[in-house]
């Protein structure tokens, strides 16, 4: 048994204070990747036929799978994406329109294979 209690979870003073700090440039990262899908499908939503502000403002986070983290990633060529969403309604809507937004991510030279949506945890 250990004496000391192992962190899982740093404080943001934590963080900020490191000089080389793994965890805030994983943040970074995270933060720069998410808004750039964001911006992508804030286009796609623009060119479909129906008013979709709400279901986009209803998205928390957009990532792209890695390649070792899905079988569907190995079987497919193309990006994989997972969309986190705030509310079962969204979720359910989002995954109806999931199709004609592949399609039109598509048409815009994206190569997408894979959305896979689930629901997201907010607080």
């Amino acid at each position: 048994m250990k004496n000391k209690k192992s962190k899982f979870f740093k404080t943001i003073p934590e963080v900020l204070k490191s000089d080389t700090s793994d965890s805030l440039k994983q943040i970074r990262s995270v933060s720069i990747e998410n808004q750039y899908w964001s911006n992508i499908f804030k286009q796609a939503f623009d060119e479909m036929p129906h008013d979709f502000t709400e279901l986009n403002k209803s998205i928390l986070r957009i990532s792209k799978l890695k390649s070792n983290m899905s079988i569907a990633n190995d079987l497919t060529e193309g990006i994989s994406l997972n969309v986190r969403l705030s509310s079962n309604g969204a979720l359910t809507r989002f995954k109806l329109v999931t199709p004609k937004l592949i399609n039109i991510l598509n048409g815009k030279g994206l190569n997408v294979a894979l959305i896979t949506s689930s629901l997201g945890v907010q607080k």
